[in-house]
């Protein structure tokens, strides 16, 4: 609980899908919410924070399909609930496109 408060972005609420895995993205879950520097995956299978996660998502306002893909490590977790992700690597494009749409949201 203590690293939500550390938080140097503010987060938006925000519910879609997303894929996550250790090798690859192979579990499906909903994104809570979502930051500039990471988001927190609702999900009943977390990993052990400071494991290293893969993910992908797309964006709802976008109409081509494109998924926003990156890497990242577990901040913190919460049994049955779900965890808390640290952005680690996403390709430039992918982060601007986020960057948009997240400004776009309400606080």
């Amino acid at each position: 609980m203590v690293e939500r408060d550390r938080r140097r972005n503010e987060r938006r609420q925000l519910r879609i899908e997303v894929q996550f895995g250790q090798d690859g993205p192979a579990l499906t879950a909903k994104i809570s919410d979502i930051s500039l520097t990471g988001l927190f995956i609702d999900t009943l299978t977390t990993l052990d924070e400071g494991e290293k996660i893969f993910f992908q998502f797309r964006l709802p306002n976008e109409t081509n399909g494109e998924y926003i893909k990156g890497e990242g490590l577990v901040a913190w977790k919460e049994e049955f609930v779900g965890m808390g992700i640290r952005f680690s690597r996403m390709r430039k494009s992918d982060w601007e496109r986020m960057k948009v749409y997240i400004g776009q949201l309400e606080k």
